[in-house]
């Protein structure tokens, strides 16, 4: 599993922030048509509601991330059960520092290389939600052009969760993966291992993901454990890390 930790300064952010609603207001009309730089001096009650704003903005981008790394794939596999998650620190009724750290916990699928790509996207979304925040009852010209700006950098930010490019594996793996049956019952909070069985004399590269977040996937000498935590239908895809053809889905009940 790979943790990314990303220090957001919300001092900088804010001064960002300010300094592109000077440089717009300078042009911009509100939506009477008069003109606003006046209006671009922050009052002591504007500027409250840009800080409050920023940590909006944030629970915003949590929610999408924790959201987005549970879906695609990048479930972790430790016997602990524990899920791709998103934890903000410097938030909250009685805590709000100037430095928030964004602690993402993803699979060794990740490609670090877009960490940097990462700690420079994330402050940019978080001014460009101000600004649109912002923009809202003055002016809806700029709002949409920093609303548009917001889902650009949520395009960006998706794109920096791609896959490690393949590489040829130094030591022989599978061609060939098969399970038991093609799927089975089980009772939400319980666990079940899930079995498998691949070429004789070669590395075990299997992993194992699930389209529901609410599956959790572990480790087992035998396979994989499963555990539920929820009812419905769902489906678990055990594959070759280093050639996903080689793959098997089985279907899961979960009961009551």
């Amino acid at each position: 599993m790979i943790k990314i930790e990303i220090p957001i300064s919300r001092q900088t952010c804010v001064s960002k922030v300010k300094r592109q609603l000077s440089k717009v207001g300078k042009r911009a009309k509100d939506n009477s048509g008069n003109n606003i730089f006046s209006e671009i001096t922050l009052s002591s009650a504007e500027e409250p509601a840009i800080i409050d704003s920023f940590y909006v903005s944030i629970e915003v981008l949590k929610g999408f991330l924790e959201e987005y790394i549970s879906t695609y794939g990048y479930t972790p596999e430790d016997e602990d059960f524990e899920p791709p998650s998103v934890r903000v620190d410097g938030i909250g009724s009685e805590e709000q520092n100037d430095v928030v750290t964004f602690h993402i916990m993803v699979s060794d699928s990740f490609n670090e290389a877009y960490i940097q790509s990462l700690s420079q996207l994330i402050p940019r979304y978080l001014e460009d939600a101000m600004l649109a925040e912002w923009w809202t009852a003055i002016n809806a010209q700029q709002m949409k052009t920093y609303s548009d700006a917001t889902e650009s950098d949520i395009v960006a930010i998706r794109r920096c969760f791609n896959k490690k490019p393949p590489y040829y594996p130094k030591y022989p793996y599978t061609r060939h993966l098969s399970v038991m049956g093609t799927g089975f019952n089980m009772k939400v909070g319980h666990t079940n291992t899930v079995t498998y069985t691949i070429d004789y004399d070669v590395e075990d590269d299997i992993r194992a993901r699930s389209d529901n977040r609410n599956i959790l996937i572990g480790n087992s000498q035998k396979g994989f454990t499963v555990k539920a935590l929820c009812t419905g239908i769902t489906y678990l895809t055990l594959y070759s890390k280093h050639d996903e053809e080689v793959c098997v889905t089985i279907r899961i009940h979960v009961q009551p």
